[in-house]
């Protein structure tokens, strides 16, 4: 069984165990958790699984974990400061629509990660070039991006001035989801790097991972929620009406 083969299989395993035991809890408390640490645990197995582990395949490994790891603790560290995900208040109560989340989490993995697996996957290694320092430096800059933004947008609704208020200050000031940017970023990044040694199906398969995010955040569960949420909230305040008409969405100046 390949190395691809293996972290699949693995991946569906550990998704439908969590599925089952948070069902049976009615929990949604671990579901982001059991996702990047799934994440976390696929890169470090295919780092492994190589018969030569190279510097190239190492750096593509820490940087991809380092962002997967510092999303999960904060989601973990949200959901426990709320107390509760909003987005699971009904579906934790009903398994067939629950399961449905856990479903696209084993897609998000089995995705995201492909850069990741793939890099791992290959015994090429030429000397690292251009390809791979810049990949990795929108990586980094992404993961900067998200990073800040989640801090700006957490510490602005811990402030209780700012209750029933919505955030146009710092990145938020430069487009609406700059959390989201940085996430679409770092996948291009890591996407970008892993070419340099990726070539035939594993190069498609790679080049899902910033399709899928692309798609998952912009047409599924990111903006379009958020975006839908805010017009209940703010629809008729003036300055939201004015921050949507003067603030792009996800690239600044753009789009």
């Amino acid at each position: 069984m390949s190395i691809l083969s293996k972290c699949l299989s693995l991946n569906a395993i550990i998704q439908l165990t969590g599925f089952v035991l948070a069902a049976s809890l009615r929990t949604e408390k671990f579901y982001d958790l059991c996702g990047c640490g799934t994440f976390v645990l696929l890169a470090i197995k295919s780092l492994f699984a190589a018969t030569t582990i190279h510097p190239r395949q190492r750096l593509h490994t820490i940087i991809s974990c380092a962002h997967t790891g510092r999303l999960a603790l904060f989601l973990l560290f949200r959901v426990l400061h709320h107390g509760s995900d909003h987005r699971f208040d009904k579906a934790k109560n009903n398994p067939a629509t629950f399961f449905i989340f856990w479903f696209f989490q084993f897609l998000w993995i089995a995705l995201t990660s492909a850069p990741v697996v793939t890099v791992n996957a290959t015994k090429k290694n030429p000397p690292l070039g251009w390809t791979d320092f810049i990949g990795w430096g929108m990586a980094i800059a992404g993961t900067l991006i998200e990073t800040t933004a989640d801090f700006q947008k957490f510490n602005f609704k811990a402030n209780p001035a700012n209750a029933n208020k919505f955030i146009n200050t710092g990145l938020w000031s430069l487009c609406r989801h700059p959390n989201y940017l940085g996430e679409i970023l770092h996948w291009s990044g890591m996407f970008i790097a892993s070419t340099s040694v990726v070539t035939g199906p594993y190069y498609w398969y790679s080049l899902l991972s910033p399709l899928f995010t692309y798609f998952l955040l912009t047409r599924v569960s990111g903006i379009p929620l958020l975006e839908r949420s805010g017009m209940k909230k703010w629809g008729q305040d003036p300055s939201y009406q004015q921050y949507l008409a003067s603030t792009k969405r996800l690239i600044p100046y753009i789009w």
